[in-house]
């Protein structure tokens, strides 16, 4: 509510699937991937206002339909009350799960106060956690940010020279290089997973694998693209547009833990109409898969 474009709206993305949310230009579309990345963020850093300075700071943020009001967002937090109960709290083992809608108000980027603004009614019905505590406690155990990873539409994929050791794929793709380096790696299955997902998607290149030329006691990291059929690799700076692209997109969806969300601006880009229609149904099996919701926006 009051924020940006969004005067006061609901949003609701009901079980795993493919979403897409379409519209002009100035509807609003990155305004939702920015407020789910503004409320995420505030877990990660325990402060939501740093993270609303990132995309303005208050006064480019709030709507401007209502100058002055508050920004407020309510996320509801599907998870067991069991493990969330506030501390020194002690829940009997017949209290049904419950569903906390976490409120974050803002009245300008120094004073944002987080409180728990309702739980299913049950007894009793006024626990709270105190809002000095809310932050750490709900990142530490119930932690939304490891379920929650976007893709900006402006991506940037740095070529090379990338420091080693990235778990968190950065929503412009700037340090995918990293990125991909952790993961083949330390999670092998999931990194022949994604290459199997972009051949599926671009059959017609001769992309087959990245290579990475590790040697021991190194902290950069170089990615080679390596060619089907031939024994030629190139530089991941020569690699086509679109390949960078679906590695970014694809490691993105993949990467994201069973039942993540993933929000993805303007996926067409630089992809062909084929490539395009291959990738909804890749993006459809990786939901039904893993209950996976993954949110497209485009036009």
């Amino acid at each position: 509510m009051n924020f940006r474009s969004f005067v006061d709206m609901t949003f609701e993305f009901q079980g795993p699937g493919v979403y897409l949310v379409l519209g002009p230009n100035g509807s609003g579309k990155s305004t939702l991937m920015e407020g789910l990345r503004w409320a995420m963020e505030g877990f990660r850093l325990h402060n939501w206002g740093t993270s609303l300075e990132r995309i303005g700071g208050y006064d480019a943020c709030i709507s401007r339909s209502t100058p002055g009001e508050k920004i407020v967002c309510e996320i509801a937090l599907d998870h067991s009350m069991r493990s969330i109960q506030p501390p020194g709290v002690s829940w009997s083992a017949e209290i049904d799960p419950l569903t906390p809608v976490l409120r974050i108000i803002s009245e300008g980027s120094p004073n944002i106060k987080p409180n728990l603004a309702e739980l299913t009614t049950l007894e009793p019905s006024n626990m709270r956690v105190p809002e000095s505590e809310l932050p750490s406690y709900i990142s530490t155990v119930v932690d939304p940010t490891r379920w929650f990873s976007c893709g900006e539409a402006v991506r940037y994929f740095q070529p090379i020279n990338q420091l080693r050791g990235s778990t968190v794929l950065e929503a412009n793709g700037n340090n995918l290089l990293s990125y991909i380096t952790s993961i083949k790696l330390q999670e092998p299955k999931l990194w022949e997973r994604i290459v199997n997902g972009v051949g599926t998607i671009i059959p017609e290149t001769d992309f087959e694998d990245i290579l990475i030329p590790v040697r021991d006691n190194e902290t950069v990291t170089d990615l080679r693209l390596k060619e089907r059929w031939s024994e030629r690799d190139f530089p991941w700076s020569h690699a086509p547009t679109g390949v960078k692209e679906l590695v970014f997109m694809v490691t993105l969806i993949m990467s994201s833990p069973r039942g993540g969300i993933v929000f993805i601006e303007e996926p067409e880009s630089h992809l062909h109409p084929l490539a395009q229609h291959r990738l909804m149904k890749v993006c459809i099996d990786e939901a039904i898969n893993s209950g996976k919701q993954i949110i497209f926006s485009t036009h």
